[in-house]
């Protein structure tokens, strides 16, 4: 998974995120290409309020994301006391997407 340097702005109090993409996932069964996609947590909280999530990336196995998100308000003095999650799942029509990996 490739991201690109996290940035946080001190006077706005704002964590920005960039995902750019990811090499060489593993494919499907049969070697059938994903169409995949990541959603973020900034932990310990896993709700809605600090979930992201990419736009899927259809056929590839070396999806290419360029997105950033922005986190507010993130007190700097917190920062130390939370981390990233970043999941990559496999988008599927019927159900929810399937696991791939995280980091």
């Amino acid at each position: 998974l490739q991201i690109k340097v996290m940035y946080y702005d001190i006077p706005t109090y704002q964590l920005v995120v960039t995902i750019v993409g990811a090499i060489s996932l593993r494919p499907r069964e049969n070697n059938i290409l994903r169409n995949p996609y990541c959603k973020l947590y900034l932990l310990p909280d896993r709700s809605e309020k600090t979930k992201r999530r990419t736009k899927t990336v259809a056929g590839t196995l070396n999806p290419r994301w360029c997105q950033s998100f922005a986190y507010t308000p993130v007190k700097r003095r917190d920062l130390q006391s939370q981390s990233l999650q970043i999941t990559v799942y496999d988008y599927d029509r019927i159900g929810s997407g399937e696991y791939v990996g995280e980091v």
